[in-house]
């Protein structure tokens, strides 16, 4: 078999893992032996393109789901307003409130991780730099002056 086939096969077995597909039909249906199969499944291309097609589906789905965010909330707070039984009123009253603290609390959550993630590029870039000119470093993130300014600076005096 092809190399080319071969990564055309794995992309389709990535696909049918996603759809739910046991690798034993997979296998049996494509006509490769069942070892070959799980040990494509392992790979690091296979896995990465499982990965990246769930991103897909869930990005599209997270897509879907806001669209229609809007139209809900909108009715939610029709009914805050509009709804004949005090009840109903109540209820959605407390839904608005209670997904405007889960939103807010997403939202919150969200911004302090891309930070974090920042943080993380900026510390990796630093110890890539480093690295690259073999320089010691202060810290996680951070190379140090080099050479160092004193021989008690060198030995962490």
């Amino acid at each position: 078999m092809s190399r080319i086939n071969n990564q055309n096969r794995k992309g389709d077995l990535a696909m049918a893992m996603v759809a739910g597909t046991p690798v034993k039909d997979w296998a049996r249906t494509h006509g490769i032996p069942e070892r070959t199969a799980y040990r494509w499944v392992r790979s690091p291309e296979v896995v990465d393109q499982v990965e990246a097609i769930r991103r897909e589906n869930l990005g599209r789905a997270v897509n879907e789901l806001s669209r229609q965010a809007t139209a809900a909330a909108e009715q939610i707070a029709r009914l805050a307003r509009e709804a004949s039984s005090e009840s109903v009123r109540l209820q959605a009253a407390r839904a608005v409130l209670s997904e405007l603290m889960a939103v807010s609390g997403f939202a919150a959550l969200e911004l302090r991780m891309a930070e974090i993630e920042r943080r993380l590029h900026e510390g990796s870039s630093a110890a890539a730099v480093a690295a690259r000119h073999e320089l010691p470093m202060t810290g996680p993130d951070e190379p140090a002056d080099f050479p160092p300014a004193s021989p008690v600076d060198a030995i962490g005096g």
